[in-house]
């Protein structure tokens, strides 16, 4: 059982709190001082009242893991606190200049002799502190409780003290939190068929089609901002911006079932499922739709045009919005319907349900979210744009598909997406990413700059060493065949050596993994091969359809002939 309370309180015995109905202001300069010692107390006596915290040895000790900890405004801050002797930890976090006063109770559940504790200094302060701390690692928040009226802003910068009891033991340390602030960024790439998320990439500003794209951001300050589980533009509706009753743009993205694979597009209904006050509002009827069409590789760009089968669009006071098409597109496999139209935000905050629905029988269910939660692609007022650059122009790509995650140990916001595929007249594409807060975050006060990043998406290709006019001469004792490819390291290829005439054809396959620069290396047998004799050299992309023509990595099979031993 969890308890959440906000001071100032009186307890009635038993445990009831009751607020207090006046209260003494007192002056500045004992602000700080009274917040902790009313602190202390408040949590000795919370304790007794928790759900049983756990049993405390009269000697019992609690040490905090260190003396000072630091971090940036807007991270999630770890601690962890040693006992000996008790079960459980009841730590006081206080502002020196009294802006902000905690409590939180602990217990050591998995009775490792530990409890972790992470402090998220975005949500702490709000209007309910729970969801500012988290006990991890298999132990159990028992009790917050604010000590300090609700804040309308995140916990400022500056020093704030903790205090960790338990029994009569106590350990103090300090917290410095700095202005929130963005650092470099670094591109790299990895194969698509692991984590983007793992071991295994490496620092490449060059992409080929098909593999990761990971972004990896120094933004210390953004774990506790993100929702990387739910960032608004993944969103069934993504509304920009996201201000209740402000005029905006709402972009809709829904992958067709597999159901409605090969039947015609008829219509799409999108039903904003909210109460009455929480709907759109002002639809224009037979407004038009800016963007209507098909993402048939989740790549973020329109590979269909979809607005010549549209027929009509409707709009209804209920909260619907309704497409209809003249049937003429067969919806396929992979794709992804993108309608993007205006209307009035509804006022209200936070996430509303969502249900898009594809010819009135497959039903999405999702949510719009509204409010400081939805403003910019990932919310709070934090915004990471792609553009792909086209004869010195910037065409927007969605990130709605791409994988997120703050990373804890290392402080960075990191970003994958697949690279997209390019046309086949094309050798080359430039993307830019930027990372920036909108004016009107809480935290643009303490920053002024944003962070970019560029790379350059290529075609999948692999070339073969020693190839003089269009033939490979191999030696009759050599044993090693090299080269290079533009597929990311780590990934596997198939070397394949064959020669199909009659009697003395042969076949040679050799699996080869991707060096951290691009290379490659296969070692083969030809010691038995006749001199003059001629055979093909290709090179196969295992992880993007195997021994198959469409995998060939090689633009065409290499002539090679074996020559005489040296």
């Amino acid at each position: 059982m969890l308890y959440l309370t906000e001071l100032p309180l009186v307890l009635r015995p038993g445990g009831a709190p009751v607020p207090e109905q006046s209260v003494s202001p007192m002056p500045p300069s004992s602000l700080s001082t009274t917040l902790v010692r009313l602190a202390v107390v408040a949590v000795l006596v919370f304790a007794t009242v928790a759900a049983t915290p756990g049993v405390l040895a009269a000697d019992a000790t609690v040490t905090f893991d260190a003396e000072t900890y630091s971090a940036t405004r807007g991270a999630i801050v770890p601690l962890t606190i040693s006992l000996d002797g008790a079960q459980s930890a009841t730590v006081t976090l206080t502002e020196t200049t009294g802006a902000y006063a905690a409590t939180v109770t602990v217990v050591d559940a998995d009775e490792d002799g530990t409890v972790r504790l992470e402090l998220d200094t975005f949500a702490a302060g709000s209007g309910n502190d729970f969801h500012a701390y988290r006990a991890t690692d298999g132990d159990q928040l028992v009790s917050v409780t604010r000590l300090t009226p609700a804040r309308s802003d995140p916990l400022p910068a500056g020093t704030y003290a903790l205090v960790a009891v338990a029994g009569e033991s106590q350990d103090d340390a300090t917290l410095t939190l700095s202005p929130f602030s963005l650092g470099a960024v670094t591109v790299e790439t990895a194969p698509h068929v692991y984590s983007p998320f793992g071991e295994t990439p490496t620092v490449s500003d060059t992409v080929a089609s098909g593999d990761w794209v990971i972004l990896r951001f120094d933004a210390p300050g953004l774990s506790g901002v993100v929702d990387t589980d739910r960032p608004p533009v993944s969103a069934l509706v993504y509304a920009d911006p996201s201000t209740p009753r402000a005029r905006s743009t709402h972009t809709v993205r829904a992958p067709v079932a597999d159901a409605l694979h090969g039947v015609p597009l008829r219509s799409l209904v999108v039903d904003y499922e909210g109460e009455t006050d929480a709907r759109p509002w002002q639809l224009t009827p037979g407004a038009d739709a800016a963007i209507v069409g098909v993402d048939h590789d989740s790549d973020g760009t329109l590979d269909i045009d979809l607005t010549e089968t549209l027929v009509s669009v409707s709009t209804y006071s209920d909260g619907r919005y309704r497409l209809q098409f003249d049937g003429a597109y067969a919806l396929a496999p992979g794709d992804e319907l993108v309608v993007q139209y205006e209307l009035y935000n509804p006022d209200t905050t936070g996430s509303d349900p969502v249900a898009v629905r594809i010819n009135d029988e497959t039903e999405l269910v999702g949510v719009a979210t509204y409010g400081p939660a939805g403003q910019g692609t990932l919310g709070n007022g934090v915004t990471l744009d792609l553009v792909r650059v086209v004869d010195d122009e910037a065409v927007p790509v969605s990130l709605a598909n791409a994988h997120y995650r703050v990373d804890l140990e290392t402080e960075e916001l990191v970003v994958a997406t697949i690279a997209p595929e390019l046309a086949e007249d094309e050798t080359s594409a430039e993307y830019v990413a930027t990372l920036a807060l909108s004016s009107d975050s809480v935290y643009a006060d303490d920053i002024d700059d944003s962070v970019v990043a560029r790379y350059t998406v290529v075609p999948r290709t692999a070339s073969i060493d020693g190839v003089s006019d269009g033939t490979l001469s191999v030696d009759q004792h050599q044993q090693r065949l090299s080269g290079t490819t533009t597929v990311a390291p780590g990934s596997r290829l198939v070397v394949y050596a064959v020669r199909y005439d009659d009697p003395r054809s042969f076949i040679q396959a050799r699996l080869v993994t991707v060096s951290a620069d691009g290379s490659w290396e296969a070692d083969f047998e030809f010691t038995h091969i006749e001199p003059g004799s001629r055979f093909d050299v290709a090179v196969y992309d295992l992880e993007h359809g195997g021994i198959t023509a469409s995998a060939e990595l090689t633009p065409t099979a290499v002539p090679a002939v074996v020559t005489s031993a040296t």
